[in-house]
C-alpha cells in the first residue's frame, strides 16, 4: 500500500507559505519575488512590470477569510467566483513556489541525465528536504574515501552510480516537498497528473502519479544507496542489484511511450541508475507541467532573465545515443482545443528516427485519454448529468466550465480498447430558451464511473442527411442578421434545463478551478449556481459586477449585483416569468433580504435554511441568462433594456463611451449590464452630461486601488484588468478622474506608470489599500452615449406619477447606494502624507508639489459621486 498524504498545517493559516526553498544560484534572488512590505517606497513601476497585484500576506488574508465565511455558512468557498483576483493571485504564487523548487529552474530548463552536480546543504536545508543525517554520510565526497576497498575499475563504477543516485535523491526529495506543498494549499488531493502520448495514434493520456508512489521512489533509490555501503555484500552482487530497474514507478508510463525498460539493458551497465534519473526528472517535469495545469506558457523568465520568447520543447537528453531522448513539448487538442485554449498543451513523448536522424513528432491535433475524475483534478471542476430511462449510476454526460463532453454513437474508430468510449467536446451556440425548456437529447450510449473516456473524436460526414439549406433558411432565416464579425460567445442553453435544472443536474461537482482552461467569471457564477445551488456561495451578490447605465445621461456605475436585482424593471421581470414568488415563504425572505441595505441579511437567509437555496438560486440563475451576452463584446457595449412584455438590448459604440473596454469579461471581472430607470450626472463639472440633448463625454464610474503610491493629475494610470491606459485629469481625496490615452504616440511617452485594479469586493479584509472611487471618462462627446440626437425629448417629471410604489422603491434603492458610497469614502478617508513620502512625491511631481487633502465632509463626497 502508498503512504498517505502527510498532514500538514494548512498553507493561510500562516501569513506567508508552509514551502521553504532550497538556496538559489547566484544570478536568482534568495526566493520568490515578492513584494515586500515596505512596496510603497518604490515609487511608480515599468510598463511591462508582471509583478502580482496583491501580496502573498493579502492573497492568503482573503483567500482565508472566504473560507472562514464559507466554513460557518455551510457552503463552498467558491474564491473563483467572489474573489477571483486573490484565487488566481493564489494560483500564480502556487505555481511560483513549484517552478522556482525545481530541477527545471535550478537547471535552466537544460536537463541532462549525466548532471551529477551536487550542491552542499546545510543541516537545516536538510531538514526542509526530509534528509536524515544516516543517509547524508553515505554521499559521496570529494576525495572518494567513504567507499570500501575496491579495485580501480569497480570504485570508479561505483562512484558514477553513487553520484548519480544522489542528484536522483535531491530530485526526488525536491518533487515530493513540492507535492507536499500543493497538497497542504488544498490544490490537489493525493495525487498528480502528466500528459503522455500514445506512439501509435494521436491520443494523450492523462497519466496519475500517485503521492504513495513517489514516496515509495525515494524510498528505493535510500535502498540502493545503502546497498553501496552494505559490507557483506560482494562488488558483484551489489553492481548486478544497481543494473536491475531501481524503482518500478513510471514503468507502465514508459511502456506507453514505446521507451524500453531497464531490465532490458545489459548486466553491470549504467543505464539503470540513467534511466532512475530520467524518471526523477519526468516527475519534475509532471509537477511543473500540471501546477500550470498543462497548458501555462513557460517562457524562459522563469530560467533566465531577461524574458524571452515562450518554451515550446524541452529536452531529457542523454549523451548516449543508444538510450533515447525525452520530449516534453507543447501539442495541439483535437476537438478539447476549444475548451483549453492557448498553444496547446505539454505532453511527454520520445524521440522517433527517421534515416538515422531523430525528430519530435509534432501532432496536429491530440485526443485525450483520461478517467473522468482525473480529467477534474486537472481541469474541472466537472458536473454530471444522469442516464435516462432510470440506469442508476450511468451518465448522459458531463457539464464542464465550457460545453459539455458526450459519448458518440459510432466507437469503432479507436483501436484502444479496456473500457474506452469514445467522447466528444463542444460547445454548441443556441439561443437561451424560456424557463422549462431542454435541448438534450437521449444518447443511445452513456457513460460508466469506471469508463475511460477517448475526447477527441472527429467529425463525420452522413450522407443519409434529408436536411437541406433550404430547409434551414426556412427555420433560421429570421434570426440571421448581416453579414460581419462578432466575437466568440459561450452559451448556456445545450447545458441547461431552465429553472427546473436542479430535478435533473446532479449536483455534486468535483475538482478545483485551476488556470487552465480560462473559464470566466460569468461562466463560474453561472455553472456553479444552475448546477450546485446547494454548495454555491452566495457573496458574489455583494460584488459590484452588475452595470447601471442612465437611460438620460448615458453615464454608468458599477453596483452590487444584489442592487441590480432589486431595479424596478428586473423585479417586474421576475415577475412575469414566476409571478407570485414573492407570496412564498422563501421568496418573502429573499425579497426582504435583498431589499436590506445589510449584506448579513442575505448571509443569514443563505446560512439557516438552506433548503431555500433551490428555488432562490433558480430565478437568479434565469436572471443571469438573460443578461450573460451583455458587457463589452468588442466594438459595442451590450446592455438589456427590459420591457413588459419583452426582453430587448441596446448596443452602444465603444467609440465615445471607451470606459466600456473596462467591461470585458474575463477571469477576474464579470459586467451585468442594463439600462437603468435613473439619472447620473456629475454635479462637480459644469459641462457634464445632463438632463439634455447636448454633446457631452460620458463616464463610467468604478472603484479602484493602486499597488504602490497612488497617482497625482497629469501621471499615467493602467487599469491592470485590461492593460488600458489613462491620465489623471484630477484628484479630489479619495476621487479621481481618468482620461484614455489613445494613441500610439502618447504610448510610448510614459517610462512609468502607476499600476490599479478594479475594486469588485465590498468587503476590505482588513487591507491597508486605499480605495478611490474613479470616474472614466470619454475620449469625445456624444449624445448620451449615442451617436444621434435624440428624437424625442421630454425631461419634465409628472408630480402625480411620483407616488407609485415602484418609484418609491426606486427612491429608496438610490439613496441606499448614495449612502453606502458616502459611507465607504468616509471610512477610507486620506490621511495626512508622512514628510519623507511628500518629500519624495514632490521629486516625481514637480508641477504639483501641492500636498493634496480630502475634505472630511459629505458634501466633498457628494461632489463627484453618480446620485
Amino acid at each position: 500500500m502508498g503512504a498517505s498524504p502527510p498532514t500538514l498545517p494548512n498553507q493561510l493559516s500562516e501569513s506567508g507559505s508552509s514551502i521553504k526553498y532550497l538556496p538559489r544560484p547566484s544570478q536568482f534572488t534568495s526566493g520568490p519575488s515578492l513584494p515586500s512590505q515596505d512596496a510603497d517606497s518604490e515609487g511608480p513601476e515599468s510598463f511591462h512590470s508582471n509583478e502580482p497585484f496583491l501580496t502573498r500576506e493579502e492573497t492568503n488574508a482573503r483567500m482565508q477569510y472566504w473560507r472562514s465565511k464559507a466554513n460557518t455558512g455551510g457552503y463552498g468557498a467558491d474564491t473563483h467566483i467572489v474573489d477571483p483576483l486573490a484565487h488566481y493571485t493564489w494560483l500564480e504564487y502556487i505555481e511560483r513556489d513549484v517552478v522556482e523548487n525545481s530541477e527545471f529552474f535550478f537547471c535552466h530548463g537544460a536537463y541532462s541525465l549525466e548532471d551529477d552536480t551536487l550542491s552542499e546543504l546545510s543541516a537545516e536545508e536538510r531538514k526542509r528536504h526530509n534528509i536524515g543525517d544516516w543517509i547524508w554520510i553515505m554521499r559521496p565526497s570529494q576525495y572518494g574515501t567513504d567507499i570500501r576497498v575496491a579495485t580501480d575499475k569497480e570504485h570508479q563504477h561505483t562512484r558514477l552510480q553513487l553520484s548519480s543516485l544522489w542528484k536522483s535523491y535531491i530530485i526526488i526529495c525536491r518533487v515530493l516537498l513540492n507535492l507536499e506543498h500543493l497538497i497542504s494549499a488544498e490544490f490537489c488531493t493525493s495525487f498528480y497528473t502528466l500528459l503522455v502520448r500514445h506512439p501509435e495514434e494521436d491520443v494523450a493520456e492523462l497519466f496519475r502519479i500517485k503521492y504513495g508512489d513517489v514516496v515509495r521512489f525515494k524510498t528505493d533509490i535510500e535502498s540502493r544507496i545503502i546497498d553501496i555501503f552494505d559490507s557483506q555484500r560482494t562488488w558483484k552482487e551489489v553492481t548486478l542489484s544497481l543494473s536491475k530497474s531501481i524503482s518500478g514507478v513510471l514503468e507502465d508510463l514508459l511502456d506507453i511511450m514505446g521507451h524500453p525498460r531497464a531490465d532490458s539493458y545489459p548486466e553491470f551497465s549504467l543505464f539503470s541508475v540513467l534511466t532512475c534519473r530520467m524518471k526523477v526528472l519526468i516527475l519534475d517535469m509532471g509537477l511543473v507541467s500540471y501546477v500550470g495545469s498543462h497548458g501555462s506558457t513557460l517562457t524562459a523568465s522563469w530560467i533566465a532573465s531577461p524574458p524571452e520568447s515562450p518554451l515550446a520543447l524541452i529536452e531529457i537528453r542523454s549523451f548516449d545515443v543508444g538510450f533515447g531522448t525525452v520530449t516534453c513539448s507543447l501539442q495541439p487538442l483535437a476537438c478539447l482545443r476549444g475548451f483549453i485554449g492557448g498553444a496547446g498543451v505539454w505532453v511527454f513523448d520520445v524521440t522517433r528516427k527517421k534515416n538515422n536522424v531523430e525528430y519530435v513528432y509534432f501532432s496536429t491535433g491530440l485526443s485525450i485519454l483520461t478517467h473522468v475524475t482525473d480529467f477534474a483534478d486537472t481541469w474541472g471542476p466537472i458536473w454530471t448529468v444522469p442516464a435516462a430511462g432510470g440506469m442508476f449510476g450511468r451518465v448522459q454526460q458531463y457539464n464542464i466550465g465550457r460545453g459539455i463532453i458526450r459519448p458518440i454513437d459510432d466507437q469503432s474508430k479507436s483501436t484502444l480498447t479496456n473500457g474506452v468510449v469514445r467522447c466528444h467536446w463542444s460547445n454548441p451556440s443556441f439561443k437561451i430558451k424560456d424557463e422549462g425548456s431542454s435541448t438534450f437529447t437521449n444518447s443511445p450510449r452513456s457513460l460508466g464511473p469506471d469508463d475511460r473516456l477517448l475526447i477527441g473524436a472527429a467529425l463525420e460526414e452522413n450522407n443519409n442527411c434529408r436536411y437541406t439549406l433550404a430547409h434551414y433558411e426556412q427555420d433560421y432565416g429570421q434570426d440571421m442578421g448581416y453579414l460581419g464579425t462578432i466575437s466568440d460567445r459561450w452559451s448556456l442553453d445545450a447545458r441547461s434545463l431552465g429553472f427546473s435544472a436542479g430535478q435533473y443536474i446532479n449536483l455534486t461537482a468535483s475538482g478545483t478551478q485551476k488556470k487552465v482552461p480560462g473559464v470566466t467569471l460569468k461562466e463560474a457564477i453561472w455553472n456553479q449556481f444552475s448546477q450546485s445551488p446547494q454548495s454555491a456561495s452566495i457573496e458574489w451578490l455583494n460584488n459590484f459586477i452588475g452595470v447601471e447605465i442612465s437611460h438620460c445621461t448615458g453615464n454608468a456605475r458599477r453596483v452590487r449585483m444584489k442592487d441590480l436585482l432589486c431595479t424596478e424593471r428586473v423585479r417586474k421581470r421576475i415577475n412575469r416569468c414566476h409571478p407570485g414568488w414573492e407570496t412564498t415563504e422563501w421568496g418573502q425572505m429573499f425579497s426582504h433580504a435583498l431589499d436590506s441595505e445589510d449584506f448579513e441579511a442575505m448571509r443569514r437567509l443563505w446560512q439557516e435554511h438552506p433548503h431555500m437555496r433551490e428555488p432562490i438560486a433558480g430565478i437568479i440563475a434565469q436572471m443571469l441568462q438573460l443578461l450573460h451576452l451583455t458587457g463589452n463584446q468588442g466594438r459595442c457595449l451590450i446592455a438589456a433594456y427590459f420591457k413588459d412584455n419583452m426582453d430587448k438590448h441596446l448596443e452602444l459604440d465603444i467609440r465615445g463611451n471607451e470606459w466600456g473596454m473596462n467591461l470585458k469579461d474575463s477571469k477576474c471581472s464579470a459586467t451585468y449590464a442594463i439600462i437603468g430607470n435613473i439619472c447620473l450626472k456629475d454635479s462637480s463639472v459644469s459641462s457634464g452630461t445632463s438632463c439634455t440633448s447636448r454633446l457631452a463625454p460620458t463616464m463610467l464610474q468604478m472603484r479602484i486601488n493602486f499597488r504602490r503610491e497612488t497617482p497625482y493629475p497629469d501621471d499615467s494610470v493602467k487599469l491592470r484588468s485590461t492593460d488600458q491606459l489613462f491620465r489623471v485629469d484630477r484628484r479630489r481625496g479619495r476621487q479621481i478622474t481618468l482620461t484614455p490615452i489613445g494613441t500610439p504616440f502618447g504610448r510610448l511617452r510614459l517610462p512609468h506608470i502607476y499600476v490599479a485594479m478594479e475594486v469588485l469586493e465590498d468587503e476590505q479584509y482588513g487591507s491597508r489599500r486605499e480605495r478611490f472611487l474613479a470616474l472614466f471618462m470619454a475620449s469625445k462627446a456624444s449624445y448620451g452615449g449615442m451617436n444621434e440626437q435624440r428624437r424625442t425629448v421630454n425631461t419634465s417629471i409628472n408630480p402625480d406619477e411620483q407616488g407609485t410604489q415602484d418609484q418609491r422603491r426606486n427612491a429608496r434603492r438610490r439613496a441606499r447606494i448614495a449612502s453606502q458610497t458616502e459611507q465607504s469614502l468616509a471610512q477610507n478617508d486620506v490621511q495626512d502624507v508622512p514628510a519623507e513620502v511628500r518629500s519624495r512625491r514632490r521629486q516625481h511631481h514637480q508641477p504639483h508639489n501641492q500636498q493634496i487633502r480630502r475634505k472630511k465632509s459629505p458634501s466633498s463626497a457628494r461632489s463627484c459621486c453618480f446620485l
